[in-house]
């Protein structure tokens, strides 16, 4: 069986979308995601055009537990509503987390000092937590973005052993 040289960079294509968002905020999110969900859709439909139908595909999800196939026509459905409808559902909420201890607090000096300045007591970071919302649930979307991209690798890896 071909190697899929042309889903295979899809593939990369998007996981460079994927690493993205992590770090990305407001409207760049969304740009990344859409940009995530087209190249994993477009890696899939490499599978297809390069084979002649979804034949493989579906046997290789047949190879997955349920939760994985449902996850994977989630996604698909996601990225159609991103491309051909409204776009797709994104929400985002920001967690706090208490800020992480300096280098310095093991000068007991320093620390002293910070502590009664209360940066341990009241000082948080605030971390934006993406989720999209799948026909079944919702999910914080990075993660989905990953499991997803994975989700792609198994396929291609299946492909590959036929």
């Amino acid at each position: 069986m071909p190697e899929l040289p042309l889903a295979q960079k899809k593939l990369r294509e998007a996981r460079f979308f994927c690493d993205r968002l992590q770090s990305a905020r407001g409207e760049e999110f969304d740009y990344y995601l859409s940009a995530f969900l087209s190249a994993a859709r477009s890696a899939a439909f490499r599978v297809r055009f390069a084979l002649g139908s979804w034949d493989a595909t579906d046997k290789w999800k047949a190879t997955r537990s349920a939760a994985d196939g449902d996850f994977f026509d989630g996604m698909t459905a996601l990225r159609k509503a991103e491309v051909h409808n409204e776009g797709a559902p994104i929400s985002a909420e920001q967690v706090a987390t208490p800020m992480p201890l300096p280098e310095a607090s093991s000068n007991p000096a320093i620390y002293a000092a910070l502590f009664q300045l209360g940066y341990f007591s009241s000082v948080k970071t605030y971390i934006d937590r993406h989720y999209v919302d799948l026909e079944r649930e919702r999910v914080e979307a990075v993660p989905a973005c990953q499991r997803l991209a994975a989700l792609l690798d198994d396929l291609l890896g299946y492909i590959a052993k036929l």
